[in-house]
């Protein structure tokens, strides 16, 4: 089955935890670690203009909320208003939403570019619904396509030996999707 986590990543449930995930690094659990690791690898890849805006809205929030007795600490933040922080960019509320909710998406983006990355187990789909059952390759370039739902796709392994064709799918307009 594939994740909802993959194709529903909410930015926002990782982001008002970033001051979490760096305090209590000692402290996470398991889940608590991997959804740690994605989210800074994916953060690593935006622009500095889309950090310093996320950083601004959640990093720098004073607002902790959820605290947790057992670890002693505040799990989530209250992020910082959109209406405070157009004033310092010197921008429009709605310019500053724009540019909040763009950060956010790339976000999103990189974020499965990283659960794609890391996990071994995968299929390969043209969109939400539509996922590859069966492939024949041809040497006069006439390759066949079998699709259907999720539940008849095809799963691939990290390791199998027929990485070239795996990866002429992809130039086909196939997705990666992890299975996890």
């Amino acid at each position: 089955m594939i994740s909802l986590q993959y194709d529903n990543i909410r930015p926002f449930y990782f982001l008002v935890r970033w001051q979490f995930y760096e305090k209590a690094r000692y402290q996470l659990k398991d889940n608590e670690l991997q959804d740690a690791k994605i989210f800074f690898n994916a953060m690593q890849h935006l622009s500095e203009e889309d950090k310093q805006i996320l950083a601004d809205v959640y990093h720098k929030s004073p607002n902790p909320t959820n605290f947790d007795t057992r670890r002693e600490l505040y799990v989530t933040v209250k992020p910082v208003q959109d209406k405070e922080l157009c004033n310092q960019y010197g921008i429009s509320v709605e310019r500053f939403a724009g540019k909040r909710r763009r950060a956010q998406y790339y976000l999103k983006l990189e974020m499965q570019k990283v659960i794609q990355n890391i996990e071994t187990v995968f299929m390969y789909r043209v969109n939400p619904f539509l996922y590859l059952i069966e492939y024949k390759k041809s040497e006069s370039g006439d390759n066949q396509f079998l699709l259907g739902d999720v539940s008849q796709a095809k799963v691939f392994y990290q390791d199998d030996e027929n990485k070239e064709d795996l990866l002429s799918l992809v130039q086909f307009g196939f997705t990666k999707v992890p299975v996890l």
